[in-house]
């Protein structure tokens, strides 16, 4: 049910709006002011805010309509709405009358402050500012930022709010909830340059650290904002920032050098102030950061300004050490695939020969060949083999070279190259002895197998089986289960050959398994015997070729 008054307002005519409360008729209607009507249980009040009818506003104020009572459900007031159309004059009118500007709606907390700077409304804000005395420090409903209006106006770049809610007294260095970042470090992180000198010039803290101890010049540096970087390291007060790092050990020159950004780099280079070789906590350099992530244009920067080729953070009396544990940007460029950088650090010096050691110190390392290799990346493997990279180099922890790598993830072009520049396709490894050829036929690489038979891989080699490691430690009663997933055929020999333990040579013997034999014990291979029939020839057929 819908009054008479709320009709007329509803149909925005101001003439019956103006009749119904003006004169003799007044007494009758001005009751109606406040009735909630239809189910929306919208006021007349209400309405007329919404419709944006500023005359009709001024009569339901003037006749005493209750401004507090204008609220729907949810609890969205008349200011709410008036903020919502971006009404300034209508707000100014109903603040005026005692509008709560504090009031939140129950949905997302917002408040009418909160949905004016949403909108970007300049007059609106400063009419809740100056005439309703809203709090210019109130937290952003957001649940996932809980920041405050100068962080939302920081964020948006909208420098006349930014500066609107500064002049209304704002903080300046408000940390929101969550990040504990600073409208400073939203607006360089944003790149609004404008906005973060308005906050420069209000006295902003650009020392200040987030929760991940990121300061304003770290997040401008992550995300390429040249100019706001040399704004930020020309204030006297950011000495501190300048030398800064976040929880992970990073400067400003790291996460610039991570991202990819050129300009900043050269910005921050050209400071003088940043060692090119200094390492984050987990020793990672500049240099190392940008060759993993491909920046080659970064890449030559760093080196332009005398980086180390071998991505060491050095003292000056201190020499190179190719046995260390860490990897090179040679070797995470290569293992990527960037083979520009990998060219370019070759160019530079870089060594083909490092490997990626063990905690342990192992000899058996990997070379920068051995990770493009495995990364099936033929070009930048063929650009190492071109610089004189080791064809037959051991590493991977079991002697493996290039070649078995390639062979295991089923690179065929890799294995075509390598293949081609001379790598030994009978090349075994230190624990079972297998070689390529075996990792083909037991992966079911099928086209790998046929190129390794026809560069002349030898077909008769034997590796070793999981009973031949008891036999050669002279424990054949171990109980430890097989080094592989698969159980090889010979295994069901296991009793024989337990009976004839003594003879050493025989077990061995007993136990080798040749290329064709690691079909039979490989439970979903993609090789069919009968396509091996082809592939090694008849007389390799597991029927035809005895084990003795």
């Amino acid at each position: 049910m819908c009054t008479a008054l709320f009709r007329a307002v509803a149909s925005d005519d101001v003439g019956a709006v103006k009749t119904l409360l003006g004169g003799t008729l007044r007494r009758y209607f001005e009751r109606d002011l406040n009735v909630r009507n239809g189910p929306t249980g919208y006021t007349a009040l209400y309405i007329a805010v919404r419709h944006g009818e500023l005359d009709i506003v001024k009569q339901l104020l003037a006749a005493g309509a209750a401004v507090r009572e204008a609220v729907v459900e949810n609890k969205w007031t008349a200011l709410h709405e008036a903020s919502n159309q971006g009404r300034a004059d209508v707000a100014e009118l109903l603040v005026r009358n005692g509008a709560a500007v504090t009031a939140e709606d129950i949905l997302d907390r917002r408040t009418p402050m909160h949905i004016a700077l949403s909108r970007h409304q300049l007059e609106l804000v400063s009419v809740l500012a100056h005439g309703g005395g809203a709090n210019m420090d109130m937290r952003y409903p957001l649940k996932s930022l809980s920041c405050k209006p100068l962080h939302v106006a920081a964020d948006k770049g909208y420098t006349a709010l930014v500066k609107a809610l500064l002049e209304a007294g704002a903080d300046k260095d408000a940390c929101c909830e969550t990040y504990r970042r600073t409208p400073l470090h939203w607006a360089a992180q944003k790149g609004h340059k404008e906005t973060v000198e308005v906050l420069i010039n209000a006295g902003a803290d650009p020392n200040v650290l987030d929760r991940s101890k990121v300061t304003p010049l770290h997040a401008a540096a992550l995300a390429g904002h040249a100019a706001i970087v040399e704004c930020l390291l020309q204030m006297e007060t950011g000495v501190a920032a300048r030398w800064s790092r976040d929880d992970e050990g990073r400067t400003t020159l790291h996460l610039a050098a991570a991202a990819g950004h050129v300009e900043v780099v050269a910005a921050l280079l050209d400071t003088g102030i940043y060692d090119v070789d200094e390492s984050d906590y987990d020793c990672q350099t500049s240099l190392l950061f940008a060759a993993s992530a491909g920046h080659t244009e970064v890449v030559a920067k760093l080196l332009q300004a005398g980086a180390d080729v071998e991505g060491l953070d050095l003292d000056e009396d201190e020499e190179h050490d190719l046995n260390t544990t860490a990897a090179g940007p040679l070797h995470l460029a290569a293992a990527a695939g960037h083979t520009a950088v990998v060219s370019m650090l070759l160019q530079a010096g870089s060594s083909l020969r490092r490997k990626v050691r063990d905690f342990e110190g192992t000899e058996n390392g990997d070379t920068p060949l051995h990770l493009a290799a495995a990364g099936g990346h033929a070009r930048t493997a063929g650009t190492l083999i071109n610089a004189g990279a080791d064809l037959d180099a051991r590493g991977n922890g079991l002697a493996w070279t290039p070649l078995h790598l390639a062979v295991l993830e089923g690179h065929l072009l890799t294995v075509n190259i390598l293949i081609q520049a001379g790598a030994n396709v009978d090349a075994s490894e230190s624990v079972w002895v297998c070689t390529p050829l075996h990792l083909a036929v037991e992966y079911g690489h099928t086209e790998i197998v046929r190129a390794l038979i026809k560069a002349g891989a030898d077909k008769g080699i034997l590796d070793k089986v999981p009973m031949d490691l008891p036999v050669l430690e002279d424990s054949l009663e171990s109980s430890d289960p097989p080094r592989r997933d698969q159980q090889p055929l010979h295994l069901m020999m296991a009793p024989a050959l337990l009976s004839q333990r003594h003879n050493r040579q025989h077990v061995c013997h007993r136990a080798d398994v040749l290329p064709l034999h690691r079909h039979t014990r490989v439970r979903h291979s993609t090789i069919s015997l009968m396509n091996f029939t082809k592939i090694f020839g008849e007389s390799d057929h597991p029927k035809g070729k005895a084990v003795h």
